[in-house]
């Protein structure tokens, strides 16, 4: 598939996918990729179902930013954001036990990611994309804010220079669906210092 031409999909020709770059059209022409976007079912967090839906709400939400971002991290978000959760079909789940991190949907989209990049940061945001709503989960559940903002705060430091984009992802991810916000809004009130707020929505209110 080259960057002129579109990614039609099987019984969902009113969804498509444009490539923005030879990157993405080389991704986006393998089969283990494609069939990640078929994966899911509604659900809460992600009522849209597949994960195809949710990609193309995370890629509108990338649009409404470009005023804030520039071309090169425009082009990280979209690789993240193509790659972050279409290797769910492969992940094992284990309702209420630990998963082996190389069962997990993130690690498997690094690992196929790193077919394309090189780029350590941009593979670390991929792997540690859900890692802080994880930590907010934990802190809820538990009440101990203290020990999930010393979580969240070594997060922030091994990602080091890529905290912004991970921020921005983050942000764009946990706008979609019925997600709760409150992870979110956490992650901007501990780390307030540390990150250059963005606002993500039409009229770039919040």
């Amino acid at each position: 598939m080259t960057i002129t031409q579109t990614l039609c999909l099987p019984f969902l020709a009113e969804y498509t996918l444009y490539p923005y770059n030879q990157t993405e059209a080389a991704l986006m022409s393998c089969p283990e990729w494609q069939k990640g976007l078929y994966f899911g079912h509604p659900r809460s967090g992600h009522p849209e179902g597949m994960v195809l839906y949710h990609l193309q709400e995370v890629l509108y939400n990338i649009s409404l930013i470009d005023a804030f971002i520039d071309e090169h991290t425009h082009d990280r978000l979209r690789f993240i954001a193509l790659v972050h959760d279409n290797f769910k079909y492969a992940a094992l789940y284990r309702s209420g036990q630990k998963i082996p991190p190389q069962y997990h949907h993130a690690y498997l989209a690094r690992q196929f990611a790193s077919r394309f990049t090189q780029d350590q940061q941009l593979l670390n945001v991929i792997e540690w994309h859900d890692n802080a709503f994880h930590i907010w989960r934990k802190g809820k559940q538990s009440g101990n804010w203290q020990e999930a903002e010393r979580e969240l705060y070594a997060l922030a430091q091994s990602l080091g220079d890529a905290l912004q984009l991970f921020y921005l992802f983050f942000k764009c991810d946990t706008r979609t669906g019925d997600k709760t916000q409150q992870p979110l809004h956490w992650f901007e009130a501990c780390l307030r210092h540390q990150i250059y707020f963005v606002p993500l929505k039409e009229y770039w209110n919040i």
